[in-house]
């Protein structure tokens, strides 16, 4: 079955996130209560694996590895740019 699942994220600069595979990120921000998430489209009928997501604010280093943006939020006077 397709559906879209939330993952609460932290603001931190690599974090492993476990969802069905071929997951789609279809939003990256903030929910009505203000913590930051990641929205995907998941299958839930095939099998779990993680996968690493960055989060790197505005004028900060990208990390190498993080090769897709993904979204960008705000948070307070803060601009949050996440990659996989």
């Amino acid at each position: 079955m397709r559906t879209v699942f939330k993952y609460p994220i932290e603001i931190t600069n690599r974090q492993i996130i476990t969802s069905p595979l071929c997951c789609e990120i279809r939003h990256v921000g903030l929910d009505p209560s203000g913590q930051p998430c990641v929205w995907a489209e998941v299958d839930t009928d095939l099998p779990p694996e993680p996968w690493t997501l960055h989060i790197t604010g505005t004028g900060h280093p990208i990390p190498q590895e993080a090769t897709n943006h993904i979204g960008s939020f705000v948070q307070g006077p803060f601009v949050w740019h996440a990659y996989i």
